[in-house]
């Protein structure tokens, strides 16, 4: 790219981004990305070579999809948007749904104005959506067939759309499929552990300034350190201190985003203490120092 692109995802509004990556940053991947019609913002820095295949889903197909990808969430996740979709509704009728699933389906169905979706979400804070997990799993060689063919299109015209719209659709099953394989693999947790991984993942989420170490994490959760190691890596796919710098990173973003801070108050808020390493890891996160990243934010927002 040699101009920096921002995405900002409120104008996308509610819609499901199927995202194959085939060179940059996250090479070799496959990304399934749930926009809920809460703003967050990406900047792509220029000069960064970035070669991926996308495909969205807008109401009303993103409907189709969209309690599919729910179910894949990990249960941290599903919890906290069947919060977010009830809050929403009881907000909107003074009274909670029936269900869950009512609370869902009303949802989806405001989805399908965006206008009535960012008016209703307006009130509700993003902080812990923003955080939400990308459902990410690597490419297989099924999938690097169909992205060829989509890359390759031997056709024009209306067989051209014809075509493209059909290897999409394969391309959407390949990669929820690889989930559905992924989530059938059994537990290697009892439920009470895995429930504790859930909770030690929610302790360092809310003690970003002053996280506990993992030692007393994982005697807050009735864990030892191997288990709470093995078992962030299988929920989380990461350890507990990465899974910590993950968070903060989020958090620093979002007030970046939301709030007129100092770089070093926003430091400080999400834990550290050095503008140094805050910059170093903020950039290696997003590719864009703290400092112009507040800038693009700042000048695209707030004109």
């Amino acid at each position: 790219m040699q101009d920096t692109l921002i995405i900002d995802s409120l104008g996308l509004g509610a819609c499901l981004e199927f995202s194959s990556h085939l060179a940059g940053k996250t090479s070799g991947q496959t990304v399934i990305s749930l926009y809920l019609g809460l703003r967050r913002l990406s900047i792509l820095p220029a000069q960064q070579r970035v070669v991926k295949v996308e495909i969205f889903f807008k109401p009303p197909s993103f409907e189709t999809y969209c309690q599919a990808v729910l179910e894949c969430l990990p249960t941290p996740d599903q919890n906290i948007i069947c919060q977010w979709i009830n809050n929403l509704y009881l907000a909107q009728f003074g009274c909670s749904a029936s269900s869950s699933q009512a609370a869902l389906d009303y949802c989806l169905s405001m989805m399908r104005s965006p206008a009535q979706l960012s008016q209703a979400t307006q009130p509700f804070s993003n902080s812990e959506l923003s955080t939400l997990s990308h459902l990410v799993r690597p490419l297989t060689s099924e999938m690097r067939q169909v992205i060829h063919q989509i890359l390759c299109c031997p056709y024009s015209g209306r067989t051209r759309r014809t075509y493209l719209e059909g290897k999409a659709l394969e391309l959407v099953a390949l990669q929820l499929n690889a989930i559905d394989q992924s989530n059938s693999v059994s537990y290697p947790l009892n439920l009470e552990d895995l429930g504790s991984i859930y909770q030690a993942g929610k302790i360092l989420a809310y003690h970003l300034k002053n996280p506990p170490s993992v030692e007393v994490l994982a005697r807050q959760v009735g864990l030892n350190r191997l288990k709470l190691n093995q078992g962030f890596h299988h929920v989380y796919g990461t350890t507990p201190y990465r899974y910590l710098r993950i968070r903060r990173l989020a958090k620093a973003q979002e007030l970046l985003l939301t709030l007129d801070l100092d770089i070093m108050e926003v430091a400080d808020r999400v834990g550290y203490t050095s503008r140094t390493s805050f910059s170093t890891a903020f950039h290696q996160q997003f590719g864009l120092s703290p400092k112009t990243f507040q800038f693009y934010s700042r000048h695209h927002f707030r004109k």
